[in-house]
């Protein structure tokens, strides 16, 4: 594979005075001198920076979250992605973000390998809370609980696919007398005593963990936290957005329930 490096841009201002030397003296003696040396010294310019780029054979592969993280190796700054070094051992690698804290590592970059460095650094509260804000960032530590074998991480992650998995029920619907939803979308009962409760991912922005939207007509959570619970989900897991549940009128045209 071949890496770019400021090098090139040396070369290149090189190559361009090169041209610019040329045409200007190119019916000249002198000049055709000038052209010879630097003809040459093109070539072996090339050469050194062929040699230069083969000689770092030691790859490095970064992935850390959060993405935005800076990495500063041998006093270079560098971001997630693919990277050649000389090889080298017990390089120290510094990685930082804001409202992040600081993470060091020494890792050795051998010749002809790659070199994972994989981490995920903690929030100023020294937890990972911070990543459960976006899906986004979340499917970042996702990602990388594996590699990473930090046991408070992995214990997150498998807590928030559990919450997550919720999802995979819903809506959800316990009826206890006749219900309708009329043409607006209103839910309406024929019995002020019924308990109608209709479960559903919120609107609202509430992170990686829906909120969820309950239609309940005696204003009660017990009956939702219960119904949860039976179906081996923690009720105390979620945050409850309760919506007015509209009763039936005895002047409302209300359909048969089939």
């Amino acid at each position: 594979m071949f890496y770019y490096n400021t090098d090139f841009g040396i070369f290149w201002t090189f190559l361009e005075t090169f041209i610019i030397i040329m045409v200007m003296e190119k019916n000249s003696k002198v000049g055709k001198v000038i052209v010879i040396i630097l003809i040459l010294a093109v070539i072996l310019g090339m050469g050194g920076i062929v040699i230069y780029n083969m000689a770092k054979s030691a790859e490095l592969s970064i992935l850390v979250a959060p993405s935005s993280a800076t990495i500063k190796i041998n006093g270079e700054e560098y971001t997630n992605g693919q990277y050649k070094f000389f090889p080298q051992k017990n390089v120290e690698v510094e990685i930082l973000s804001p409202e992040y804290q600081s993470q060091t590592q020494t890792i050795d970059l051998i010749a002809n390998e790659t070199t994972l460095l994989r981490a995920v650094l903690e929030d100023e509260d020294g937890g990972y809370d911070s990543y459960l804000e976006s899906l986004e960032t979340y499917n970042q530590i996702k990602m990388l609980a594996p590699a990473i074998g930090n046991q408070k991480l992995t214990d997150l992650v498998n807590a928030t696919e559990k919450k997550l998995a919720i999802l995979d029920i819903l809506p959800l619907s316990e009826n206890i007398g006749e219900f309708y939803a009329d043409k607006h979308g209103f839910i309406v009962s024929r019995d002020d005593n019924a308990t109608i409760v209709q479960v559903m991912p919120s609107s609202d922005d509430c992170g990686v963990v829906p909120c969820l939207e309950v239609y309940e007509s005696n204003g009660d959570l017990s009956k939702v936290k219960s119904v949860l619970k039976e179906k081996g989900y923690d009720p105390e897991a979620y945050i409850y957005n309760m919506q007015e549940l509209y009763l039936y009128e005895p002047d409302y045209d209300f359909p048969d329930v089939e």
